[in-house]
């Protein structure tokens, strides 16, 4: 089970005395009055990198807008936060969205709600709220999560920290279900003739103290599906996709997606 150095200093365990936290981004989303007139107008454009997930996608709170958070460095777009990730879909190299969710639905142990979004290397996980405007959070850039009376402080490895109202169950529970489905997609997709036992054998996870409580707990300890099911499904759904499109070119009503889904599924 691989973990990676970090930046991060082993001796500090507290992310709020940890050096490499010391000039990182406020994020209060508890409170709108807090600092968010500053971010928005130091906020520059956002254009994603090719293939790379910023640490943290935030809803601006009484705005059509979102902060992006990549690399110590604050952005903004006028979109809500998934259509921010959905316009910018090739750039990130994402699987798509609504083909993965539907693939992973089809196994009933990724969860049902609220699903991870992901290339092969990386992986974005949504809470609060609606899939349109939820925050997004990339597990891979979490150092810590410190809850505190009704608030959570969310501190990533760049120093950033976001506090809100959500649970530590909640991002234990949504990072362990997005990396799990990441090394799940990557077993499949990028290696499978390389033999591994456990899901964070696919994963190269920073050495911090929120990925090193994951790694240890019980739902990270095996893959809950055989080598390239969940690979076969993904396909599965884009044939599905592409027999609707020209079904739906042709004006062929009664091809629906449970009449299609349900062909492929009887002449395997």
């Amino acid at each position: 089970m691989l973990m990676t150095d970090t930046t991060t200093n082993e001796k500090s365990e507290n992310p709020k005395t940890d050096p490499s936290n010391e000039s990182g981004i406020l994020l209060d989303y508890t409170d709108c009055s807090n600092n968010w007139d500053i971010l928005l107008s130091h906020a520059v454009p956002y254009m994603p990198q090719k293939g790379h997930y910023p640490s943290l996608i935030i809803p601006v709170l009484d705005q059509h807008a979102a902060l992006i958070i990549s690399d110590s460095t604050c952005y903004s777009a006028p979109n809500q936060t998934f259509d921010v990730l959905k316009s910018n879909q090739h750039v990130l190299q994402s699987f798509d969205y609504f083909l993965l969710a539907r693939a992973l639905k089809y196994f009933k142990c990724f969860g049902l709600k609220l699903l991870p979004m992901m290339n092969r290397t990386a992986c974005l996980f949504p809470v609060s709220g609606s899939i349109d405007n939820a925050i997004w959070v990339n597990p891979l850039k979490i150092y810590d999560v410190i809850e505190e009376d009704d608030q959570t402080e969310l501190v990533m490895t760049d120093g950033s920290i976001m506090r809100s109202f959500e649970t530590r169950r909640t991002f234990d529970v949504h990072a362990t279900i997005a990396l799990l489905a990441l090394a799940t997609m990557r077993r499949d997709f990028l290696h499978p003739d390389i033999p591994g036992q456990y899901p964070s054998d696919y994963l190269e996870l920073p050495n911090t103290p929120f990925l090193r409580f994951l790694n240890q707990q019980e739902e990270l300890q095996e893959f809950p599906l055989p080598q390239n099911a969940l690979k076969q499904r993904y396909e599965d759904e884009q044939s599905i996709q592409r027999v609707l499109k020209i079904g739906k070119k042709l004006n062929m009503q009664g091809l629906t997606y449970p009449y299609v889904s349900d062909i492929l599924n009887n002449v395997k």
